[in-house]
């Protein structure tokens, strides 16, 4: 949500949604899920806030399907709790007038794939890896592969000193 909010900074040059969702303005993240009630790995707090289930196996699940056991409780451990105004507002972002790449997960179990798919249709680029809600973890050199792809796709070739 947050990328779709900055993207049209004149410094943006390409946006890049991760396993993410991609609002058209006037979306929620509540809306762009469906509008029904949290997932299972959330809990939804007195104060206000969501905090992913303190259930790491569950919230592994969710997250960090990828991970050995270790690995997804540390990950589990750098959570931070979230608003839930996050989750209502409605995106005031505009269309991007740059290139747009979208990354589709497949075994996501946070963001469905289906409507990973539906978010990506306006994307310039779309890429897919066999991989749970965060690649950047489990996946890191497919990732990486997949973003070079990205990068050498808006940039353009370099010509050698003294070529024509």
């Amino acid at each position: 949500m947050v990328i779709t909010e900055l993207a049209d900074h004149p410094a943006v040059v390409q946006s890049v949604y991760l396993s993410a969702c991609w609002p058209e303005a006037g979306d929620s993240l509540v809306s762009l899920l469906g509008g029904g009630p949290p997932p299972d790995w959330q809990d939804l707090r007195d104060d206000g806030s969501i905090a992913v289930t303190d259930d790491v196996p569950r919230a592994a699940q969710a997250l960090f399907g990828d991970l050995e056991p270790g690995a997804a409780a540390a990950a589990h451990g750098r959570l931070v709790l979230q608003g839930l105004p996050s989750f209502l507002a409605g995106s005031t972002g505009t269309p991007h007038a740059h290139p747009t790449t979208c990354v589709h997960c497949t075994r996501d179990q946070a963001i469905p794939l289906a409507a990973q798919r539906g978010m990506a249709a306006r994307a310039g680029t779309t890429a897919s890896l066999e991989s749970d809600h965060c690649p950047q973890l489990s996946h890191p050199a497919a990732l990486t592969e997949v973003l070079a792809a990205a990068l050498a796709e808006r940039t353009p070739p370099k010509v050698a000193s003294g070529s024509a």
